[in-house]
């Protein structure tokens, strides 16, 4: 409107994920860089690690500057949910939670060299109108380095999580870090492992350029989530095909889980894995 309000209306269907979301933004003192919103949702999630169905809403406010993202907000969220194996169970919490980001690209869209930092935190408590006491913390880093003279850019990952919490199964699926897909452990199922108190996960990938904006890959993964259960750090690889498009990075590649002798593991078939857009 003439105030500079907006208002954002979201559907998406897959698989997995189902959501419906909303989203009315109001501009900060200086709207360039500042803008508050407000933002409700609906959401099934179906992993083969659980299901979820929950409600949110949520009040947010935004700085974002060329290289630095704050985002704080207050949230509250109904989630009726249960992990793989187990009875569902009905969760309600109020948090605040706040996201840091650093980040320095030469292209918004594909950046030969930059790096992506993001520390993510938020907590819960029965005193204050939730059901559980939980407190979460995250750090997801990644770094793209451009050796010229080989035309080659390698491509580093790396997530460090943890969550505070007397029994993780009370955790809701919807807020649970887990692993698995096309962004990490790419030989597992999206979000296919978890949950638990300890989140862990490294990989690395070279992308050797034969012609123009066009990539061979291959990558590695390890990590696992774990605590109360013994850590059993679970592997990756495989090989694929990059084009830098007008619209960013399309990959498209194999991955396979393997031990840590990188033996192909019987019991897991090749994944087809697709990532579209950019990666910093």
């Amino acid at each position: 409107n003439r105030y500079g309000h907006k208002f954002n209306a979201i559907a998406q269907g897959s698989f997995n994920e189902n959501a419906l979301q909303a989203q009315y933004i109001i501009p900060g003192k200086n709207p360039v860089t500042d803008k508050y919103s407000i933002n409700g949702g609906l959401s099934n999630l179906n992993y083969n690690s659980g299901n979820s169905s929950s409600v949110t809403l949520s009040l947010a406010q935004q700085h974002a500057v060329t290289q630095y993202q704050r985002i704080l907000s207050i949230n509250g969220l109904t989630d009726r949910y249960n992990y793989y194996g187990q009875n569902k169970t009905q969760e309600s919490l109020v948090y605040p939670k706040a996201i840091f980001t650093w980040s320095k690209t030469s292209d918004r869209l594909f950046s030969p060299s930059g790096y992506n930092f993001t520390i993510t935190g938020l907590a819960a408590n029965k005193a204050l109108l939730s059901n559980i006491s939980v407190g979460q913390a995250s750090i997801d880093g990644k770094v793209a380095i451009n050796i010229e003279a080989i035309r080659t850019r390698l491509f580093l990952h790396a997530i460090q999580g943890g969550t505070s919490i007397n029994d993780i199964d009370k955790m809701p699926l919807s807020l649970a870090q887990l692993l698995g897909g096309a962004e990490n452990l790419r030989g597992y199922s999206y979000n296919g492992i978890g949950p638990g108190k300890t989140l862990s996960y490294g990989g690395i990938e070279i992308q050797k350029e034969t012609f123009k904006k066009w990539y061979l890959t291959g990558f590695f993964d390890c990590g696992d989530i774990y605590n109360p259960t013994p850590q059993q750090t679970k592997y990756d690889i495989g090989v694929g095909l990059m084009w830098v498009s007008p619209l960013g990075p399309i990959k498209v590649g194999v991955a396979q889980a393997v031990d840590n002798h990188l033996g192909r593991l019987s019991n897991h078939q090749p994944k087809l894995v697709v990532n579209m857009g950019p990666d910093l």
